[in-house]
């Protein structure tokens, strides 16, 4: 009987509500019977499918983890997880109909704490993997909390517990006339709780016609839109939409059908009149001839995600309008003293566009003996971490000296580790030659009146004798040493 429950059960619905789950909440599963065919599966992590489960020796511990899992299967536990030789996190769980075992959900491939990637990287030299693409796909891999995992697999499992209840259920009406009465009662009973697994899941889900009016929504979706079902059963999709978005989702939606799949983020309206983004994972669902039936669609509130990508675009932009309109020279250096971003006001200086500039260091823009100074400040700043400002010297694209009051501190990464540094320069060439100009005057003022035949005394506002030349002190018996 559960070979015969096993191959009945429609897997193309499965696979729709497995697909969708992993979608909206990243977890990964699989359906096998106890031979280790793969009957259901949605989603594979890019770790395993790129790396682990191509590379022979990873590919074992793989298997190695697989023949683990099974094999705890007759051990009575309700979950069963196994860290896997090649780091990862994986679980399974029994399917039980009729008190028998017929096969095993899985679900894997996370972390229950951060990973250390220092493993990893050692793996991935050891393995020959490119380190890069490798710990790319590591840190796609999600960290979740045991109790989460576990409340995520009593939701698989539930689902898939009814799929397969329901699966033997009409097995036993179409083979045991004798208890027709007893299935069908038990079979209204799955329906209703299966009804209501839909009623209280945690995910909004709707499904449209041909023509993208609702056929069903569940209550979670009722809840987060204020409507009442028969608001809402038979009227148009796009009505619910904001207005900017009616025609886009009037040409989409017959893209949608023709690709078999949906995923999609539209702003609708509530019944309060309130507006949310809504992202849409789904998959099209088609009769037996081939044609088009109905969508099935879980969706997710993103407008917190949404409002956040808005503003952080709004505070680059600014960040951005504040970096090209300053007069002063802004850069960031990363710790080997190349160059990963820089203002308009640099390229003034150097002569050379950003393109140019980026991954570069002091030495392809200035004199050896100017960039040597440049970066040796640089270093004090990055190996003390600290704030140093200096006054640093730069000959400009013209060929012109030019003096800088130049800031320059430390950039930490998200693990306190200085990661680069930042640098503020103002031009201080013009403050700089007006001050010898005024100290050569002085000297030249000082000289004249200390020549002239007629005795001189200046003093400030407040009386205060600040010069005496020679003849004054003459005339007066005190030295400018004793009147100042």
């Amino acid at each position: 009987m559960k070979l015969d429950v096993l191959k009945h059960i429609d897997f193309k619905k499965v696979n729709i509500l497995l697909e969708g789950f992993n979608q909206t909440t990243g977890f990964v599963t699989a359906i096998l019977d106890l031979e280790g065919n793969v009957l259901s599966q949605s989603g594979w992590r890019t770790i395993c499918t790129d790396f682990h489960r191509v590379n022979p020796d990873t590919k074992a511990n793989c298997t190695a983890s697989d023949t683990t899992l099974a094999n705890k299967m007759e051990a009575g536990t309700k979950y069963h997880f196994y860290k896997c030789k090649n780091g990862l996190i994986d679980v399974a769980v029994p399917i039980i109909i009729d008190d028998e075992h017929v096969g095993n959900l899985f679900s894997g491939q996370f972390f229950f704490e951060t990973p250390e990637e220092e493993f990893f990287r050692n793996q991935a030299k050891k393995y020959c993997f490119d380190e890069d693409a490798y710990i790319k796909a590591l840190r796609q891999v999600p960290v979740v909390s045991k109790e989460k995992v576990e409340k995520a697999m009593d939701f698989l499992l539930t689902i898939t517990q009814m799929v397969a209840d329901m699966t033997y259920e009409k097995l036993e009406l179409l083979e045991l006339n004798e208890v027709v009465k007893k299935s069908a009662e038990r079979l209204r009973e799955s329906e209703e709780r299966f009804q209501l697994l839909f009623d209280k899941a945690p995910l909004g889900y709707q499904s449209l016609d041909i023509d993208g009016n609702f056929l069903e929504v569940n209550q979670k979706w009722l809840d987060i839109f204020g409507f009442e079902k028969d608001e809402v059963i038979g009227k148009w999709f796009g009505d619910f939409l904001a207005p900017a978005f009616k025609d886009a989702f009037a040409k989409r939606f017959p893209i949608f059908k023709a690709q078999g799949y949906i995923h999609s983020e539209f702003e609708m309206i509530k019944k309060n009149g309130e507006m949310m983004f809504i992202a849409f994972d789904g998959k099209i669902g088609y009769a037996k001839s081939g044609e088009f039936q109905q969508t099935h669609c879980i969706l997710k509130d993103i407008t917190v995600e949404r409002k956040l990508s808005i503003e952080l675009a709004e505070s680059q932009e600014l960040m951005e309008a504040i970096l090209e309109n300053t007069t002063d020279a802004i850069y960031v250096k990363d710790c080997s003293g190349k160059y990963v971003l820089v203002n308009s006001e640099v390229e003034k200086i150097v002569g050379k566009h950003r393109t140019e500039l980026i991954g570069e260091d002091d030495y392809f823009l200035f004199p050896p003996d100017e960039a040597e100074l440049i970066m040796s400040a640089d270093r004090v700043v990055r190996d003390g971490g600290i704030t140093k400002t200096d006054e640093e010297v730069a000959t400009d694209a013209n060929g012109k000296t030019n003096y800088y009051s130049s800031t320059k501190g430390p950039i930490y990464d998200q693990n306190k580790n200085i990661a680069g540094i930042f640098g503020i320069a103002r031009d201080i060439t013009e403050n700089k030659e007006l001050g010898k100009s005024i100290e050569k005057e002085t000297k030249l003022l000082q000289a004249t009146l200390i020549s002239v035949g007629d005795g001189v005394i200046t003093s400030d506002i407040s009386g205060r004798v600040q010069f005496m030349n020679p003849v004054a002190e003459r005339l007066t018996g005190w030295t400018q040493n004793e009147a100042c």
